[in-house]
C-alpha cells in the first residue's frame, strides 16, 4: 500500500470501540509510527457518517457521544 493506511470496516470498528476504554482524563504521548498512524487515521475518522459511528458505539458507555465528541476526546488524549 506504499505507506498509506487502509482502514476497512473491521479495523474502524475496532478502533472506535477502543475509544470506549478512555475515561477522558488520560494523556498519551504518541511518538514515531504510532503518532503518524494516528494523524493518518483522524481524517478517515472525520469522513465517517455519524450514523455509522453511532451504530458501532451501540451498547457501549459512549453510545450518546457524537462523532465530534469522540474526535475531541481523541485529540485531547493523543495530541499535544
Amino acid at each position: 500500500m506504499n505507506g498509506e493506511h487502509h482502514y476497512d470496516g473491521k479495523h474502524l470498528k475496532d478502533i472506535i470501540r477502543l475509544f470506549t476504554l478512555l475515561e477522558g482524563e488520560e494523556k498519551v504521548q504518541l511518538t514515531g509510527m504510532p503518532s503518524k498512524d494516528f494523524k493518518n487515521f483522524l481524517p478517515v475518522f472525520n469522513e465517517l457518517e455519524n450514523d455509522r459511528v453511532r451504530n458501532i458505539l451501540k451498547g457501549s458507555k459512549l453510545f450518546n457521544f457524537t462523532k465530534e465528541d469522540l474526535l475531541k476526546l481523541l485529540e485531547r488524549t493523543y495530541l499535544k
